[in-house]
């Protein structure tokens, strides 16, 4: 098994540095700049004795992909150092990581605590997969912590938080809910997805561990699979025990393009936050949209909140158009630049309706529990020209 430190004492650089070069001189390869990547399945040893070293102590020395390999240790540690956590651990997909992580932490008889907005997937999982194994989920009434504090009980051993949270883009309050959980000894949990590592810190915060779909920003161009899970070293081994026997790690190619995407992720939220902000600010002028969900906007409910522990307010936009499910889906299929697809977090901008895709086949109490109505649109605001963005919503919901 190989761990990933951060550079704890090394000088404070700046994420944008960080997502460059972290990571570059974790092995050399023939000079190479960028990491090599290592696509053999198993790796040999010059001696039976080797491999019995190997068994007591495996640093320096990599037996099979499924447990360790090169390429897949340098990204880990350009994440873990971007989290400021001690190790870092890449997957296969979000949900793989979201499940050994969870999986690592709860058992037959315990309980888990979570609050009402989370990504479909999660809900699922947490709804369908872990009350067959005798792990009780239970959702608090809304996101803030004088709602979730009271489900705290004796076999609580995981508080899982999302934040911003799918798909209306709600803001917790991190801190808080990570001292409430330290306090009574629970495990904390957040998937951080649309803020990316550049915007928050949660780990910094306190949250234990910190998970990622690598498959959105961080990665970045929509041409891969992946996630991630931040933590100490102790919460990171935990975890990897569970990855290495479920088999959810990343394959080495795919853990390239998750590096190749870090390189430019400071970058890109830069320009992910800008055209955000400038859309939704359009949206706010039309009096088709019932609602409209951006921390960045200054009426936002959560806006000071998303100010005072985020370094931005991302690239996620949700409205609520007045006529439902059909203006949803006429002002979709009107856009002309941005792409009707599910995911989000790549360069292109994307629509998606969530009774559609992210929540969909979800009952009406559950829709009505994360607050998802059939009139709600997501969108995923890329980096083009945000003057081509904005007026590409405007004749849509001209359509409308």
């Amino acid at each position: 098994m190989v761990f990933c430190a951060i550079g704890c004492n090394e000088m404070d650089k700046h994420d944008d540095t960080r997502t460059v070069q972290s990571g570059t001189n974790a092995h050399k390869y023939e000079g190479a700049v960028t990491m090599p990547i290592f696509t053999t399945s198993t790796f040999a040893f010059e001696s039976s004795d080797a491999v019995e070293a190997y068994n007591r102590d495996p640093a320096g020395h990599y037996l099979y992909t499924r447990y360790a390999n090169p390429t897949i240790v340098a990204v880990e540690q350009i994440v873990a150092d971007l989290e400021r956590a001690e190790a870092s651990l890449l997957f296969a997909s979000g949900m793989a990581a979201i499940t050994s992580s969870v999986l690592a932490v709860v058992r037959n008889g315990d309980k888990i605590v979570t609050t009402p907005s989370l990504y479909g997937g999660t809900r699922r999982f947490f709804r369908d997969i872990l009350p067959r194994y005798g792990i009780e989920v239970a959702f608090a009434p809304s996101n803030v912590i004088e709602d979730v504090e009271p489900l705290f009980d004796g076999r609580t051993k995981l508080l899982y938080l999302e934040s911003p949270a799918n798909p209306h883009v709600e803001v917790v309050d991190v801190k808080a809910f990570a001292a409430a959980a330290k306090k009574r000894g629970i495990v904390s949990a957040i998937d951080a997805t649309f803020a990316t590592p550049i915007l928050i810190k949660p780990y910094v915060i306190g949250i234990d561990l910190v998970i990622h779909s690598c498959t959105k920003y961080i990665g970045g161009h929509s041409d891969l699979i992946g996630g991630v899970v931040s933590g100490s070293f102790e919460a990171i081994k935990k975890v990897e025990e569970y990855r290495r026997t479920l088999g959810g790690v990343i394959d080495p190619e795919g853990a390239s393009r998750v590096g190749r995407g870090l390189k430019t992720l400071a970058v890109r939220m830069d320009r992910h936050c800008a055209n955000a902000l400038q859309v939704a600010q359009a949206l706010q002028e039309s009096d088709k949209v019932s609602e409209l969900f951006y921390p960045g906007l200054s009426n936002s409910p959560w806006h000071a909140l998303a100010k005072s522990q985020m370094s931005g307010f991302g690239g996620m936009i949700c409205l609520s158009l007045k006529g439902g499910l059909g203006s949803a889906k006429r002002f979709v299929d009107a856009l002309r630049v941005i792409i009707n697809a599910p995911s989000l977090g790549g360069v292109e901008s994307l629509a998606s309706i969530p009774v559609l895709t992210s929540h969909v086949n979800m009952s009406p109490e559950e829709l009505g529990l994360s607050r998802v109505n059939e009139g709600m649109v997501r969108l995923s605001i890329g980096i083009e020209s945000a003057t081509d963005l904005i007026a590409d919503v405007h004749q849509a919901l001209d359509a409308v």
